[in-house]
């Protein structure tokens, strides 16, 4: 599933304050703060600039030729089913692995698969590559640099969502473009 994930960009972290000056974070959501926080976000990511990374140059392309739906659901459908992969992956470079031990892992997993299952793919198709471990590795680490507490699913696609929303003139729809967004990920992140 790494490899399929779309290109993140860590640049920003802000989110909205409750009335005693904690920031609404999706730890300890309410239904009435997910709304808060939905609302927020659908005006936010239009009325501020994001970056887009060099790296995201490709899927932005891609991602333009699609319907504003389709785009933003295609990146929480991605980043929802490697969250897993993505947390583990993290953890392995946050403690100094690297690729060579990461792929032999993989090798080493790959030979203890049942064949039925697997059938049809190959370890080239479904086991990560040296320049996606290089990108999310890189990913990390500005992530790491953002020095944020805040595990909203949407900072690492800001430049992406915010480019989606601009093509949305109406605020409702961007609120369930997002609804969507998050949605999707916590349904495919739960897999």
């Amino acid at each position: 599933m790494l490899r399929e994930l779309p290109p993140r960009y860590f640049t920003d972290a802000t989110t909205p304050l409750r009335a005693d000056g904690s920031p609404v974070d999706r730890a300890n959501f309410s239904d009435r703060e997910y709304d808060i926080y939905l609302t927020w976000l659908a005006d936010y990511l239009v009325t501020t600039v994001f970056p887009v990374h060099p790296r995201q140059f490709a899927y932005v392309a891609m991602m333009d030729a699609q319907t504003p739906e389709t785009a933003a659901f295609q990146i929480s459908d991605k980043f929802g089913y490697a969250a897993w992969d993505l947390a583990s992956l993290r953890v392995h470079v946050t403690n100094g692995g690297t690729w060579e031990e990461w792929n032999q892992q993989e090798v080493d997993d790959w030979s203890q698969r049942d064949i039925e299952a697997w059938d049809a793919t190959s370890f080239d198709e479904v086991c990560l590559d040296r320049a996606t471990f290089d990108r999310i590795q890189d990913e990390s680490e500005e992530e790491q640099q953002l020095n944020t507490t805040a595990a909203h699913a949407d900072i690492s696609y800001r430049s992406l969502l915010s480019r989606i929303l601009h093509r949305v003139p109406d605020h409702e729809r961007r609120v369930r473009i997002l609804d969507s967004y998050f949605r999707n990920y916590s349904e495919n992140a739960a897999k």
